[in-house]
């Protein structure tokens, strides 16, 4: 059910004109943080794409890098390219964890180690999972 919702999200941010340079830089107003990425002339057409689907999901929600990936491959994108999407944008994965954890929170209840173990289960590292708990004070 998530994946079709993050499915659908998707189609509507897509289909919402985003603008003509959003393969370059993405803004989140929810979080503030720039997308940056890091695409090479060379680059195949699916691996451009890859790039930009990766950008258009963490323009709206916060992902693990794991998470990202398997979100492509889950989206058509073979390994190798959701790898290279991934691995070619800069991304602040810590701040992703805190994204992500707040997300939880704001209609789930969790303890603190429970959150930390939803986080690490959505592939974030330990680390960035108890950042990421960290930054929302519980």
């Amino acid at each position: 059910m998530k994946k079709l919702v993050i499915t659908l999200l998707t189609c509507l941010l897509t289909f919402n004109a985003l603008p003509s340079n959003a393969a370059g830089h993405i803004h989140s107003s929810s979080s503030q943080s720039k997308i940056k990425a890091g695409i090479h002339p060379s680059s195949t057409v699916s691996q451009k794409n890859a790039v930009r689907k990766a950008q258009e999901y963490l323009a709206y929600q916060a992902f693990s890098k794991k998470g990202l990936i398997d979100q492509l491959k889950f989206e058509g994108f073979s390994t190798k390219d959701a790898t290279y999407a991934v691995n070619h944008i800069t991304v602040n994965w810590n701040k992703q964890a805190a994204k992500k954890a707040k997300e939880y929170l704001k209609y789930q209840s969790f303890s603190r180690s429970g959150l930390i173990d939803q986080l690490v289960f959505e592939g974030f590292t330990q680390s960035q999972a108890t950042y990421g708990v960290n930054k929302t004070g519980l």
